[in-house]
């Protein structure tokens, strides 16, 4: 090869030639599916929405707070965290009637909370909102 030619070859694979590297399929999976939460993590979790359960029961529409809203997104992915955004998505239309047993549509039943949380070693009490 002439000087020229290497010296082209050199700059084209300096370059990157223009062509985009191919994407990583397997760290992109990996890195959208969230980890499994901890034990100690579910149960902070648990204890939480046990704080919250005690002190929505006196309000006419509870809605979740900033923690418990924070705790939805970090349970993402779990059983918990889908039980959770059930919970959230039924206060916004059901209020204080969230936690009433149903039928599949209907407001969440509190003892998909009640198995996530027993996982974790936390007994959740509903604190009345599912008179």
């Amino acid at each position: 090869m002439t000087p020229r030619v290497l010296l082209l070859a050199a700059a084209l694979l300096a370059a990157g030639c223009g062509i985009p590297p191919a994407p990583h399929h397997h760290a992109d999976l990996r890195a959208a599916t969230p980890p499994p939460l901890s034990f100690r993590q579910g149960a902070r979790i648990c204890a939480d929405l046990n704080r919250w359960a005690d002190r929505a029961a006196s309000q006419p529409m509870p809605r979740f707070g900033v923690t418990m809203q924070a705790d939805e997104s970090e349970a993402s992915g779990s059983q918990l965290g889908s039980d959770l955004a059930t919970l959230d998505g039924d206060l916004q239309t059901e209020n204080s009637a969230a936690l009433l047993p149903g039928p599949p549509g209907y407001p969440t039943d509190e003892s998909a909370l009640k198995a996530d949380c027993r996982v974790f070693g936390v007994n959740f009490t509903d604190g009345g909102l599912g008179r």
